[in-house]
C-alpha cells in the first residue's frame, strides 16, 4: 500500500499539481469569473428596472393598508414585495462588488497557497489525504 500511495502522490505531483498544468488552470478560472462578471453588468439594467417597480408597489401598497385596507392579502403582498426589494437590494450591491480584474492578483496567490497546501497535504500526511483525495477523484 505504501508503494501505491508513493506512486499515486508521485504521479499527481509531476503531472498535475506541476506549474505547465497549474498556472493555465489558474488563468481559466479567472477568466471564467471575469466573464461572469460582466454578464452580471449586462443585467444591471433590468434589476434596477425591477427594483424600481417593487418599490412603487411597496409604496402603493402601503398607501393602501394606511388607508385602512390593512387586510391580510394587503399585508401579505407587502411582506412579499419587501423581501423582493431586498433581494434586488442585495444582487445589486454583488453587481457593485469589486472587479474581478482588481483581485485577480490576490485570489491568483489564494489559489496557489491552496495547492501548497494540498502539496504538503499529499506529502506530508498520507492518511489525512487519502479522504480528501478519495472525494476529489469522486467529483464532490
Amino acid at each position: 500500500m505504501a508503494t501505491a500511495d508513493a506512486e499515486v502522490r508521485q504521479i499527481l505531483r509531476t503531472e498535475v499539481l506541476r506549474p505547465s498544468v497549474v498556472e493555465p488552470a489558474i488563468e481559466a478560472a479567472l477568466e471564467m469569473l471575469q466573464c461572469e462578471k460582466r454578464n452580471d453588468q449586462t443585467r444591471r439594467p433590468n434589476v434596477e428596472r425591477d427594483l424600481a417597480a417593487v418599490e412603487k408597489e411597496l409604496r402603493n401598497l402601503t398607501e393602501t393598508a394606511a388607508r385602512g385596507g390593512g387586510v391580510p392579502a394587503v399585508l401579505e403582498a407587502l411582506t412579499q414585495r419587501d423581501q423582493e426589494r431586498r433581494r434586488l437590494t442585495v444582487e445589486l450591491e454583488r453587481l457593485d462588488a469589486t472587479p474581478v480584474g482588481e483581485q485577480a492578483d490576490r485570489w491568483r496567490a489564494e489559489m496557489r497557497a491552496l495547492l501548497g497546501a494540498w502539496d504538503a497535504l499529499l506529502f506530508g500526511k498520507t492518511p489525512e489525504a487519502r479522504p480528501v483525495l478519495d472525494r476529489v477523484l469522486a467529483g464532490e
